[in-house]
C-alpha cells in the first residue's frame, strides 16, 4: 500500500487489524445512539460527565455498554426500535 503499512492494520503500531477497529468505532456509535435516545442517560452524561454514565449504567437492567451493536442495528433497521 501507498502507506506503507501492511494491509489490514490501522496504522496504530498497535498490530490492531482494521477490521477490530471498525467493529470497536461500530460498538462506540451504538453506545452513542442508545446514550442519546433517552433523556434520563443524556442528563446524567451531561450533568455528571462519562464516567457518572458508566456507574448508573451498572444499575441498570439493559446496560448500554453491554448492548448487542448488530442486535440495534438489525432492530433499527427492521423499524422495531422505538
Amino acid at each position: 500500500p501507498a502507506s506503507g503499512l501492511s494491509p489490514g492494520f490501522d496504522g496504530c503500531g498497535s498490530g490492531t487489524t482494521r477490521f477490530a477497529a471498525e467493529v470497536a468505532r461500530f460498538h462506540r456509535i451504538t453506545v452513542a445512539y442508545l446514550v442519546l435516545r433517552h433523556p434520563e442517560r443524556v442528563r446524567v452524561l451531561d450533568e455528571h460527565g462519562f464516567s457518572s454514565l458508566v456507574k448508573s449504567e451498572a444499575y441498570l437492567e439493559e446496560d448500554v455498554f453491554d448492548a448487542d451493536p448488530w442486535d440495534v442495528y438489525d432492530r433499527f433497521f427492521k423499524g422495531e426500535d422505538e
